[in-house]
């Protein structure tokens, strides 16, 4: 796959940077049917017509704009329920570099899905280290 920090979490869960228009077919190809944005709509590469790509090529979008300085636990409770709600039907999570994305997945996968804690953090850690603000972000919510 060639989106950027593409990585697949589970056979159900598919994270990234900002795809290109032309790879929405590609992630529904993977069996996608949920797209989760957390980038802000002025994120770099942002697209401002994501929402009706995603809805033509046959899959449901949710936005949930993470301000990148000042991400909040409650939108952490929104992921979560979201996930639960899509994760075995295929969903793909992505935001502008797939950091702000790892952070919440490990989050989920070391708090829902009881995934070992080091090798959730070992799979972020390939993509980013976090910063003061998201490890104080995941160690209240992780």
């Amino acid at each position: 796959m060639k989106i950027i920090n593409y990585r697949k979490i589970t056979d159900h869960i598919h994270t990234s940077g900002q795809p290109e228009p032309e790879e929405f077919a590609q992630i529904k190809a993977l069996g996608v049917e949920t797209v989760i944005n957390l980038a802000m709509p002025d994120s770099k590469g942002a697209l401002a017509d994501e929402g009706r790509l995603v809805s033509e090529n046959g899959m449901n979008y949710v936005h949930i704009p993470v301000v990148w300085e000042d991400p909040k636990d409650e939108q952490f409770v929104l992921f979560s329920s979201l996930m639960d709600l899509h994760s075995e039907k295929g969903v793909h999570i992505h935001c502008a570099l797939n950091w702000r994305v790892s952070s919440f997945v490990f989050m989920y996968r070391t708090k829902v899905l009881g995934h070992d804690r080091d090798q959730a953090r070992q799979a972020m850690e390939e993509i980013w280290q976090p910063n003061e603000t998201w490890t104080d972000f995941m160690d209240r919510n992780g």
